[in-house]
């Protein structure tokens, strides 16, 4: 939003709401002429993105957008306006171009994707029928709102929460992997079920941890942000991406959190400096920068080091420990503990 910032001294200063800014977008070139502010501004409108500039002397009532419309609506064929049969006519020729992209380009893509991963066991197309997904639910969305200013803020939620939902599906898939034995004494479909999955899990792992990596950041606005509430959510969220990688077993996701938290670091390392010499940063201050985000580097890299050692049993040790309220053991199967150092498995 746009705020004013009146009174005489700090302590009888106050902020005043003077235009919602939420409609606009990419407001830039602030400057100020004759007592006013001018910046410049995009919005949507029917015919597609516009460009004006905004003009306020501080106050609501000196708001004004210097357009003398706000959307331009072109004429018909006589030369004269249309008035609003000219953004019905714009809208439903758009709409007509989406549900051509939808009909003819996307659900089709998909379609033969998903044929391809199915019957030719070609994991390599998962991309085609993920992407394609997200793209027919983002253009059905411009249809059912259109027009809107708010498709920005629709796409970055809808794959922020397209993405960690893959992920957590993903994890959870992982983590409910059947054993040998369950393999064997199951059904031929289920074994084959898991051996389709397995061949694509890297596949999803790229498009669905690569895209909430990326996601986390733009709603979150690391690095850029200062606020310590985002800076938070990105700690927790280190935390869940690695369980995460522990869950999947693959090494993307293990790659991906260890980036994250080298951001982290950074971060923690930039506050520590600025707390003991403030917020000027000339070459002593960032030498001391630098060498505790090294440290803390190290750190890093030795503890992935140590996990990768010993990725084994900590990955066996989680799954079995998160398995435990899913997963029940047969009946069937009872486990011995002998004096001899060994323990074995015996059927009833």
């Amino acid at each position: 939003g746009l705020w004013a910032i009146g009174g005489a001294t700090r302590a009888s200063a106050s902020a005043v709401l003077v235009k919602d800014l939420d409609e606009y977008s990419n407001a830039r070139h602030l400057a100020m002429f004759d007592g006013r502010l001018y910046l410049k501004v995009e919005y949507w409108c029917p015919l597609g993105t516009t460009y004006s500039i905004l003009s306020t002397d501080g106050t609501q009532v000196g708001f004004q957008n210097l357009r003398p419309q706000k959307c331009y609506e072109p004429p018909n064929g006589n030369g004269t306006d249309t008035g609003g049969g000219g953004e019905g006519n714009a809208t439903a020729s758009r709409n007509i171009e989406l549900w051509s992209i939808i009909l003819l380009a996307a659900m089709p893509m998909v379609a033969v994707a998903a044929g391809v991963f199915w019957l030719l066991r070609l994991p390599g197309v998962f991309g085609n029928i993920y992407v394609g997904v997200a793209v027919v639910i983002g253009l059905l969305y411009a249809i059912i709102v259109s027009p809107s200013d708010s498709i920005g803020t629709f796409l970055k939620w809808f794959l922020t929460l397209y993405t960690g939902l893959s992920y957590v599906a993903l994890a959870a898939a992982s983590l409910l992997k059947p054993n040998e034995d369950d393999l064997e004494s199951g059904s031929e479909s289920r074994s084959e079920l898991w051996d389709r999955f397995t061949r694509a899990k890297d596949w999803i792992a790229f498009f669905a941890c690569t895209g909430f990596f990326i996601m986390i950041h733009i709603v979150l606005e690391i690095p850029a942000t200062d606020g310590a509430g985002p800076w938070l959510a990105y700690a927790a969220l280190i935390v869940v991406q690695g369980l995460g990688s522990v869950l999947v077993d693959t090494t993307l996701p293990l790659v991906l959190t260890a980036i994250c938290t080298f951001v982290l670091a950074w971060k923690v390392s930039r506050e520590v400096v600025r707390l003991l010499f403030g917020d000027s940063l000339d070459e002593q201050q960032m030498l001391v920068l630098l060498a505790i985000f090294a440290l803390q580097g190290i750190g890093i890299i030795a503890g992935a080091v140590f996990y990768t050692s010993r990725r084994e049993n900590y990955s066996s040790s989680i799954r079995t420990l998160l398995r435990k309220p899913f997963v029940k053991d047969k009946p069937g199967l009872l486990t011995v503990e002998r004096n001899c150092g060994g323990c074995c498995a015996a059927r009833r």
